[in-house]
């Protein structure tokens, strides 16, 4: 087989095959595509590193576009957000104001009161429970208070043993009656008196000592006698 060298590297492309009756026979060296079944010639060997680059750049280049695109709807999707969140908003906007007016207060807790006797302290602001005659010794030493002293300066005011309210010492009552009930002596409730008939009386002598005549029911037995006997008497006069 005969070698030869050249400087032109499209040369290469072509295999010296042999020569035959004065004429040169040479191999085609092709780059071949092959894209989904489909085969293309895209050019000799030789341009391969053209080939390549140009196939890179299109290759980058059909991701580019797809990357833009998919960029845009992403921006158009978080676009058509902002533009419901913003229409939700103003729909059902509620200022911080109106927000802790309908805000339900919060419910104080309730206060336990113990079993064993003890009564709360009368001072403002004082949550002890004392036994009722060490209340002027909790006064004097929790609050510098002696006697009676500690009302006055409430402002005759009283606190209420079942919650933080402090009415009028003069309304604590009605005040416990109204605001717990519970805690309220039931009413004792009437007593119904059933009245009989008015105590017979005899017609007569307007008496009821002795017992009612059966034959005369509007007498005494006393004065049906006593009328009996007077009629016997007459009879007995008026013979004679």
């Amino acid at each position: 087989m005969e070698s030869h060298s050249t400087t032109d590297v499209r040369d290469l492309d072509c295999l010296f095959l042999a020569t035959i009756g004065g004429a040169d026979y040479f191999e085609t060296r092709q780059i071949v595509r092959s894209d989904n079944g489909v085969r293309s010639v895209v050019g000799l060997a030789s341009d391969w590193p053209l080939i390549q680059r140009d196939a890179r750049i299109a290759e980058l280049t059909a991701l580019l576009v797809a990357s833009e695109r998919r960029s845009v709807e992403a921006d158009c999707h978080v676009a058509e957000l902002i533009a419901r969140l913003s229409a939700f908003e103003e729909l059902f906007a509620v200022s911080p104001a109106a927000e802790l007016q309908a805000a339900p207060a919060a419910p104080a807790p309730p206060q336990l009161r113990p079993d064993d006797g003890r009564i709360p302290c009368d001072y403002p602001g004082c949550l002890d429970w004392v036994w009722p005659r060490g209340l002027n010794l909790h006064k004097k030493r929790a609050h510098g208070i002696v006697g009676e002293i500690g009302h006055k300066s409430a402002g005759g005011r009283k606190k209420c043993p079942y919650c933080a309210a402090r009415p009028k010492a003069i309304g604590l009552a009605a005040h416990i009656e109204r605001a717990h009930p519970e805690h309220t002596p039931a009413a004792a409730a009437p007593i119904a008196i059933a009245l009989g008939e008015a105590p017979w009386r005899c017609d007569h002598c307007h008496e009821s000592t002795h017992a009612r005549s059966l034959k005369v029911p509007a007498l005494c037995i006393r004065c049906v006698i006593s009328a009996a006997d007077a009629a016997v008497t007459n009879g007995h006069l008026a013979a004679a």
